[in-house]
């Protein structure tokens, strides 16, 4: 077996064995905090990689980024979801079709209590959107596979629906019935044998009934963890699953109702699939190292195809398709602050990267380097700091400060473009959404060694449980390409602010906090002059509590649910509507 180590001009190395392949390299940054969710390939050779953002009110965070078949980037844009009035939270699902389009399957709404409503949508060619279908969370699919005609069969909740995928319409569907509450993670469908298996805390076998043309539950019993995907791995055993987690790889007997768990490795597995020959490939990451493992399905590991060790590179998913790979990660240079308490680990993000492996593609190799540095920040305008009561803690928002970022290009290459970042920790709502800004600089022509002042403007941060001192700033993606030292990526600040409170006035309480129907004020017994606003700043309510009166109470029954702030004497508190 052979193995051999290559590094390019872009100072990234990788390994092979087996094979002859050449890592490309491109890196991505819309939005901030930017996840990998699905990688796809067209029948001509490009690549789809579809990017999801971290928080449920950022649609926009949504985009994708084409590559051509050698590599290079066809187009990169955020996805245009047509207006509906309801934001779109999360994406399932993506599947390209026959005519070089793509549907994917998309959450509306909601988010910590689950999607109300999910969409499919089509989007041709030209990356242009063709149809869409909004319906019922539970009766719109999930998931897709794509049947011999080329047409879609989507998986859903309550029910399997094909579609024409050139116009949406729908060939046939088949209701899915169960007796107790809904609760899975996936289902895997076995279009041969026309079984059904869904997934997560239980594992149950659903049959067709041809009379009620009806899946139905012919048996049920309950996982030893909560499982996330599933796949039937033998079209001729339809007993015979394959399913796995983030903590390893399960494989199903539905005959004896037995589980079985092997872990590739010490690490964490994001993404995996069958190679066709009844063994697969497993993207792991282990120590901050990525590899991408071929195995034997009793868990023994064949070979390492790929081995990352860039301690910066976080891979998230893959394709493969014959001897072509290609994998999607993250690279970061800053510290996102992330709450380690809450989501288990600090991790290190600032771009999105796409890194292909091909076999066959021939390619020029780039030999100039894009290493961009933050030298020095300018604070222009103090920071504005209001305080909130929470419960029983103390938050804080922060906005303003008109900051200006020295750069200075210490690549081999003229920087056209860059993109700056910040962030601090999630604001704690009900939907929990990162503080992160993000600003795109075109139309530099800075030369190797030149610097140049950019102005980032004022930052916005809500819901902290402290005021940081300093504010840190870091560059990402010069020319779409990736920096080869990140390390001078990062640069932080002494903040300056304008005020920094210190207590809150706790002669005003109110109560129920969640409310559902009404909100009571409790007051000091003199008048006392308030605002509501909704979580975006909108004013919603301006009234007086007036003399002598201690309780004061507000109808919320009609007022979304959500995050509210009740405001008096410059000062404010945080309320939840729940219904």
């Amino acid at each position: 077996m052979r193995t051999l180590l290559f590094c390019i001009a872009t100072l990234s190395c990788f390994s092979t064995s087996g094979f002859y392949a050449q890592e490309q390299r491109h890196e991505f940054s819309y939005f901030f905090h930017n996840i990998p969710k699905f990688v796809r390939r067209f029948d001509d050779g490009r690549t789809l990689i579809f990017f999801e953002g971290e928080s449920a009110r950022k649609p926009n965070g949504v985009y994708f980024v084409v590559l051509k078949n050698d590599g290079t980037v066809d187009i990169q844009r955020n996805l245009n979801f047509p207006q509906n009035g309801t934001e779109p939270t999360s994406i399932t699902d993506v599947q390209v079709c026959a005519d070089s389009g793509f549907i994917v399957s998309v959450a509306l709404g909601g988010c910590d209590y689950g999607p109300t409503k999910r969409s499919i949508q089509k989007f041709d060619k030209s990356y242009d959107y063709a149809w869409g279908k909004v319906g019922h969370a539970l009766q719109m699919p999930v998931t897709f596979v794509k049947d011999t005609d080329e047409n879609l069969i989507g998986v859903g909740i309550t029910a399997l629906v094909k579609y024409n995928y050139k116009d949406g319409a729908v060939i046939w569907k088949r209701d899915m019935v169960n007796t107790g509450w809904l609760f899975y993670n996936d289902v895997g469908y076995d279009r041969i044998n026309n079984k059904l298996l869904s997934i997560g805390a239980d594992i149950s076998v659903w049959s067709y009934q041809a009379a009620a043309q009806k899946y139905v539950v012919s048996k049920k019993f309950v996982s030893p963890v909560d499982i996330s995907f599933v796949r039937n791995i033998f079209p001729l055993q339809p007993d015979k699953w394959l399913a796995w987690t983030a903590k390893g790889i399960y494989f199903i007997d539905v005959g004896n109702t037995t589980v079985t768990h092997w872990k590739p490795d010490s690490g964490i597995l994001y993404d995996f699939a069958m190679d066709g020959t009844q063994k697969a490939y497993a993207l792991v990451e282990q120590d901050s190292s990525a590899r991408l493992l071929h195995l034997q399905l009793n868990g023994s590991i064949l070979d390492t195809l790929w081995e990352s060790t860039d301690s910066l590179k976080s891979f998230r998913c893959f394709w493969t398709n014959g001897n072509d790979k290609v994998l999607a990660g993250i690279r970061g240079s800053g510290d996102d602050r992330e709450l380690v308490s809450v989501f288990g680990r600090k991790e290190r993000y600032n771009a999105t990267g796409a890194y292909v492996l091909h076999t066959t593609a021939q390619t020029k190799f780039n030999t100039h380097s894009s290493n961009l540095a933050i030298r020095a920040i300018r604070q222009n305008n103090l920071l504005d700091t209001l305080i909130f009561a929470q419960y029983t803690d103390t938050i804080y928002n922060t906005k303003g400060g008109n900051f200006d970022l020295l750069i200075q290009n210490l690549g081999t290459d003229t920087v056209l473009n860059f993109s700056a970042h910040t962030s601090f920790n999630p604001f704690r709502g009900i939907c929990l959404g990162r503080n992160t800004q993000h600003k795109r600089f075109n139309g530099l022509k800075l030369i190797p060694g030149d610097s140049v002042w950019v102005n980032f403007g004022d930052i916005s941060v809500f819901g902290q449980d402290s005021l940081f001192n300093s504010i840190c700033f870091w560059t990402s993606s010069p020319n779409n390409r990736p920096d080869i030292f990140p390390e001078n990526d990062l640069y932080c600040h002494n903040a300056r602010y304008n005020n920094k409170p210190d207590f809150i006035p706790k002669h005003i309480s109110i109560q129920p906090n969640p409310a559902s129907e009404f909100l009571e004020i409790v007051g000091p017994g003199k008048p006392v002059s308030f605002q509501v606003y909704d979580y975006t700043g909108h004013l919603l309510l301006q009234d007086v509590i007036p003399a002598g009166a201690y309780n004061h109470r507000i109808n919320v029954s009609l007022w979304r649910a959500g995050m509210y702030y009740f405001a008096f004497d410059n000062q404010y508190r945080s309320f939840i509507i729940m219904h």
